[in-house]
């Protein structure tokens, strides 16, 4: 059987900073040595010293003998039997340094009979001794390949010290995740874990009692606590009970370090290890090893530690057994068109002879409150409507899900949608976490969570069978993260991911992804897919209808306003667009519901400005001082860069003008645009003869078909009045 046994490779607090830079030699051998020949990936890893207080000379001793280490393992290798690339699985009865209470846990409550590839990378090398950082990918049984080490470091511990294993008052392992799904689902891993230990785990998160925390810390072993980063460093500067208890810690570990960081929790990081005792031993995991990951190893490593990198030269971020495709609409098409795909799925996993599982991302709460509602009423028969608790998620049941139950979309099978994201309180993100986790994938049933990127990284939800992606992640790596809730543990998925013509300027972010556009779902497919033409859809019109009736205006212009501004703070995914350009690729969600484009905040209005005030600085001088088209009255620039803003207006129609101070106006088929006053104020206008018009001091008034009132009117080109809201 293959294993994995190997020397660690074994660097400074500060080496990690060095690696990258191809300055001088020794770092860019290194590089070169570890990186590029694939070193750390190999069954037989290298030991390399690259200890801060080296020298120079030392350090290039050490790169030329990593050389050397290499041919000399290439020669070793050469001579073997043949190697194979394919991992044989090893019981965990083999492991020889792991305690029995360890092995019965495993065997009879987790019911595991044989480590995945990475637990045996991690669990063989035991006894672990040092601190060491592990680079894994999620969803290959990273958790338990950290927690048993963790265990086995607190038996030791525990020897030493007998009345310290005895009472349990002091926090043995103290372990910080970034969410607190992930906290959660560590804390139920661990309890599993030292089941026949007879120790406790605790769990130290936001949006839970900190009463009851602190009451279970004094009356509770702390063996192992597991906690989120601000709600451990609020207990340790202002809780001396617990500040005391972890004076002790013999292991701290940073799980997701990397998530960590992107969320930015830096500073606390640093404030936990300043309270942290020195003697300590740290687990620091993560699944890249980024710039940020290198800046702060030297703050969490007070010594040398052995870096265990997990993840196969020229293994691929994203799950190969992952078919992707992205799928090109804008969002007067989507409600049908995700139905659409939902369902193809279904029948597709039915035919399989099993369930589906899918999780369905959205890019802010707002958004996905808005699409939850509309999509479970659309593939959803008879649902209980329950509008009492609106932040708990329209439409759904006291429980936060819709009620199960026959009907659906093809009818005949059982549809569960759960919706999720940070807005909720802790106890209802755990309790739909879990009903969706524990959701069955027979034949005929059906479990949609729809979520946000708290979902993206670290939680384990079994089975998942499809991630559609609708819109852009909040970042470049989370769309590896999203679609690596599915085709986990070796088994198939389908990632799809549907985005507007303003977000296609995205997929210059996955040059590196196997991602190809649908061959299925056509322009012309989706054209009548939106109008509910298509077979697949017609019997969806009426339910549609149905769920769009009652929602609230406030709702769907949230979910506008949210839109805007994810997609103006994250404009450099999507290629820089212009501010005016977002404006409009989000309008058709207002269209959709025939609704009045709604007054965006002072600050959002700012920000847009500036965008656009920075895309016309990298336009040609000639441009920028030139006035607008005639054809539709296009952008002008004023002398100060100024721009105007026209869509779909009349032959000759003057676009919003700019005044001297860089004003804007919006205007939206209009004939002439919103004029700007003398302090940046603005004015929007749709299906008017005249935009509105901002005073003096940059008061506004909305226009719809009237003379500028204080009220929205939705009228006709010469004023008439159709809808009008208060």
């Amino acid at each position: 059987m293959q294993r994995f046994v190997s020397s660690a490779v074994h660097l400074g607090p500060r080496s990690l900073i060095r690696l990258p830079s191809a300055g001088y030699g020794p770092a860019a051998a290194l590089v070169s040595a570890i990186g590029k020949r694939g070193l750390l990936s190999s069954s037989k890893l290298m030991t390399v010293r690259l200890m801060s207080g080296e020298s120079l000379a030392q350090r290039q001793s050490a790169a030329s003998e990593i050389d050397s280490s290499v041919a000399s393992d290439r020669e070793t290798y050469a001579s073997e039997a043949e190697p194979t690339d394919e991992y044989v699985p090893v019981s965990f009865e083999s492991y020889t340094s792991v305690h029995e209470n360890t092995k019965k846990a495993i065997a009879r409550i987790m019911k595991f009979k044989t480590a995945s590839k990475v637990q045996d990378q991690i669990i063989s090398r035991l006894p672990i001794e040092g601190d060491i950082m592990v680079k894994a990918k999620t969803g290959t049984g990273k958790t338990a390949a950290f927690l048993v080490p963790a265990i086995e470091s607190l038996v030791r511990e525990y020897k030493l010290d007998p009345e310290r294993g005895q009472k349990g008052r002091s926090v043995g392992c103290l372990i910080i995740s970034p969410t607190r799904e992930l906290a959660k689902q560590i804390a139920a891993e661990a309890e599993k874990l030292v089941k026949f230990h007879g120790w406790n785990v605790q769990t130290l998160v936001g949006g839970e009692s900190s009463r009851g925390q602190l009451r279970n810390l004094d009356y509770r072993r702390s063996d192992i606590v597991i906690g989120t980063p601000g709600r451990v460093l609020d207990f340790l500067n202002n809780q001396p009970t617990f500040a005391q208890k972890a004076e002790k810690t013999k292991l701290l570990v940073f799980d997701e370090a990397d998530v960590l960081l992107q969320m930015g929790f830096r500073k606390e990081i640093e404030e936990i290890i300043e309270h942290a005792p020195k003697d300590r031993q740290t687990f620091l995991v993560s699944a890249t090893l980024d710039k940020k990951i290198r800046e702060i190893a030297p703050t969490v490593f007070h010594r040398g530690f052995e870096l265990i990198d997990c993840v196969e030269k020229g293994d691929a971020n994203t799950h190969h057994n992952v078919k992707q495709e992205y799928i090109q609409a804008n969002h007067s098409q989507h409600f049908p068109l995700i139905c659409d795909i939902l369902q193809s799925h279904i029948d597709r996993s039915k035919a399989e002879n099993r369930g589906s599982k899918i999780v369905m991302f959205l890019p802010t709460t707002k958004c996905a409150d808005l699409y939850a509602t509309i999509i479970g009423r659309m593939m959803k028969k008879g649902m209980e409507r329950r509008n009492d608790n609106r932040r708990q998620g329209y439409g759904f049941n006291a429980r936060g899900n819709m009620d199960r139950g026959r009907g659906g979309v093809s009818g005949g099978e059982t549809v569960s949608l759960t919706l999720l994201h940070g807005k909720l309180s802790q106890e209802t993100r755990s309790r739909r976490s879990d009903s969706f986790r524990n959701s069955p994938v027979t034949v005929g049933n059906t479990s949609i969570l729809v979520t946000t990127d708290v979902s993206a990284r670290g939680v384990d939800y079994p089975d998942v069978s499809m991630v559609l992606q609708v819109g852009i992640p909040s970042e470049k790596d989370a769309y590896v993260h999203r679609l690596g809730r599915t085709g986990r543990a070796g088994k198939t998925g389908e990632g799809v991911i549907l985005l507007t013509p303003l977000e296609l300027g995205f997929l210059k972010n996955l040059k590196d992804i196997p991602i190809t556009e649908s061959q299925h779902y056509t322009p012309e497919l989706i054209q009548s897919l939106s109008k509910f033409e298509a077979d697949s859809v017609k019997h969806l019109a009426s339910r549609y209808e149905s769920a769009t009736l009652n929602l609230e205006q406030e709702a769907i212009e949230d979910a506008y306003k949210s839109l805007v501004a994810f997609y103006t703070a994250k404009g450099e995914l999507i290629g820089s667009p212009r501010g005016t350009d977002i404006v409009n690729d989000m309008m058709p969600i207002l269209d959709l519901f025939d609704i009045p484009q709604p007054k965006l905040p002072a600050a959002l209005l700012s920000s847009i400005y500036g965008i656009d005030r920075k895309w016309a600085r990298s336009q040609d001088q000639g441009s920028r001082n030139s006035r607008g088209s005639s054809r539709g009255g296009g952008s002008g620039y004023g002398d100060r860069g100024n721009r105007g803003y026209s869509r779909n207006n009349s032959s000759g129609g003057g676009g919003g003008g700019y005044g001297d101070r860089g004003n804007r106006g919006f205007s939206r088929n209009n004939g002439s645009g919103g004029d700007r006053g003398f302090r940046g104020s603005s004015g929007f206008s749709k299906n008017s003869n005249s935009g509105g018009s901002y005073g003096d001091r940059g008061n506004r008034s909305f226009q719809r078909g009237d003379r500028g009132s204080n009220r929205f009117e939705r009228g006709s080109r010469n004023g008439g009045s159709r809808k009008s809201f208060d």
